[in-house]
């Protein structure tokens, strides 16, 4: 009986051997991660910029300086980067990362009136050929001269509208595509709340329409109203914030969302239903993508806006985001030496996190987007 006990006692003091290799492998596999990241961060640096020698966490993972201009050269370099670290087929190819950014420039305030910025993660990804033969229907938006290829990206009107977008073969015909596209809408609300408040109320909706946010039934399918108008309202909405001197961007260069069916498993323990992650891209791999878009290229295009002496307020869109960049990262990029209106002139830029529109909040989302 005294041996027994004594191998019993021994196996609880230790790990058993499978899980001690899975351990191993694990941490292995985590280096090999901020090896090649640090080496994609060294190879794709601005010129004058440098990098750490060495890193052990991503935290250390850093571009130490910024570029003196926000070139095509640049993305182009952060975009080599994501390759070298994506498998190939989830990574969005040079030509959608640069009409990716075409339309995130085109809603870009004037120069000098960026006031605020909203810093969320990422559009989706977007095929190449899904790009290059679907453009928007201009007869539903005649007055609308921006970009035009299909892009899975809010400032995309026809993202999330598959009627008013058309193939290259079926431009002639108006037949729409991309009918599973269900486009956006949490992000829509948002922005309708940060455009025009929560206590607008849209003229031409009918009552039973409104829903849980009011202020947004002219943007969403729930509205009721008809494609056209729906753009128009979402175009308003673009303007305004334009006009107003608030941009909506993005951390990634690409698109970091994959569509795929969603799975689901069931607890062994209390036989609850969880969703799984999605296998693509590998999960393991958004804390260093995110943070090489951030040093190559978006911390860049954030210290440019708060150097043209404007930015007051960055407004930081989910928890995840927040943990992965940090607040050191974010407020040395919104913290410039010098700006187009002098130092002593220069605003202090408040950031503010908030969740993202799609997570689960008790009591809702309400209160963020009348804060």
């Amino acid at each position: 009986a005294a041996p027994t006990g004594n191998r019993k006692m021994k196996s609880t003091n230790q790990k058993p051997a499978k899980k001690r290799r899975k351990a191993g492998t694990q941490v292995s596999y985590s280096k090999k991660i901020l090896d090649r990241s640090l080496s994609l961060l060294a190879q794709s640096l601005p010129e004058g910029s440098a990098a750490p020698s060495e890193v052990t966490n991503l935290s250390q993972l850093k571009c130490c300086g910024y570029a003196k201009t926000i070139t095509e050269n640049l993305l182009f370099r952060a975009h080599r980067a994501q390759q070298g670290l994506l498998p190939s087929e989830d990574c969005d190819s040079l030509e959608v990362v640069k009409m990716a950014r075409s339309y995130y420039d085109y809603w870009r305030p004037a120069k000098g009136n960026i006031r605020a910025i909203l810093l969320a993660e990422s559009h989706a990804k977007t095929e190449t050929d899904q790009m290059t033969s679907t453009t928007l229907n201009t007869a539903l938006c005649p007055h609308y001269q921006g970009p035009k290829h299909y892009v899975k990206l809010v400032h995309c009107v026809g993202y999330g509208e598959p009627k008013c977008v058309s193939s290259s073969e079926e431009c002639s015909s108006g037949t729409a595509t991309n009918q599973k596209d269900s486009g956006t809408s949490q992000f829509w609300t948002l922005l309708a709340a940060a455009s025009r408040g929560t206590e607008y109320l849209p003229d031409n909706v009918p009552s039973d329409n409104q829903g849980k946010h009011p202020f947004a039934t002219d943007v969403l399918k729930m509205g009721g109203l008809d494609v056209k108008d729906r753009l128009k309202a979402k175009l308003s909405i673009l303007k305004t914030l334009q006009d107003r001197g608030i941009w909506l961007i993005d951390v990634s260069v690409i698109g970091w969302y994959i569509s795929q069916t969603q799975k689901f498993k069931q607890s062994k323990k209390t036989n609850e239903i969880h969703r799984m992650a999605k296998e693509r891209p590998p999960k393991e791999l958004k804390a260093p993508s995110m943070i090489l878009s951030w040093e190559l290229f978006t911390k860049h295009v954030i210290r440019a806006s708060a150097e043209e002496g404007a930015l007051n307020l960055l407004v930081l869109i989910g928890k995840e985001l927040e943990n992965i960049l940090s607040m050191e990262r974010l407020t040395e990029a919104v913290t410039p030496t010098t700006s187009a209106a002098g130092p002593s002139s220069l605003p202090r830029c408040k950031i503010e996190p908030i969740p993202a529109p799609n997570a689960w909040i008790p009591g809702g989302f309400g209160p963020w987007y009348r804060r």
